[in-house]
């Protein structure tokens, strides 16, 4: 019997270091998580019963961006999107921060697999980085957020292959 617990406590360590690589609390979800180089970028959900999602940046332990800062005003300005397109599929959580736009998205398909984080303003990209190092994700906790109306965004912004030529 303790084997048994040991070994099954043994499977549980690579889930709880890539959570602890992460913004989320204790008591948060990680709905996505991954480093874009030397900072990360996650998306926590509440554990409070409201399921508010914010989106949070920077350095481990040195948060530069938290949005939305306040809780207070739920998930207004978070949308989540699904593309399915013939090559393959992609996911992603959108924030809007007035001009600013913060994606985080995962998709696959023939020949490819792409995750990352995409900074527009005004409707253009200003910055894309790609995941590299364990990724966390888990949008289907944040299956609550409003769908997003525009489902091609992803293959507009140019951050995922619409084919496999």
């Amino acid at each position: 019997m303790p084997t048994r617990i040991f070994f099954s406590l043994l499977l549980l360590l690579p889930s709880l270091s890539i959570a602890s690589e992460s913004h989320c609390a204790t008591g948060e979800t990680v709905a996505f998580s991954c480093s874009v180089g030397s900072k990360t970028v996650s998306v926590c959900v509440t554990g409070d019963g409201t399921n508010n999602v914010q989106y949070r940046f920077g350095a481990l332990g040195s948060r530069e961006i938290s949005y939305p800062e306040s809780r207070a005003g739920g998930n207004q300005h978070v949308r989540s999107g699904y593309v399915l397109f013939a090559a393959g599929d992609a996911r992603y959580i959108r924030f809007t921060n007035r001009a600013y736009e913060y994606v985080v998205y995962e998709g696959a398909g023939r020949g490819w697999a792409q995750e990352g984080l995409a900074v527009l303003k005004d409707g253009n990209v200003i910055s894309s980085k790609q995941c590299v190092g364990p990724i966390v994700s888990a949008f289907a906790a944040a299956s609550s957020l409003e769908q997003d109306s525009d489902e091609v965004a992803l293959a507009k912004w140019d951050l995922v292959p619409m084919s496999s030529d």
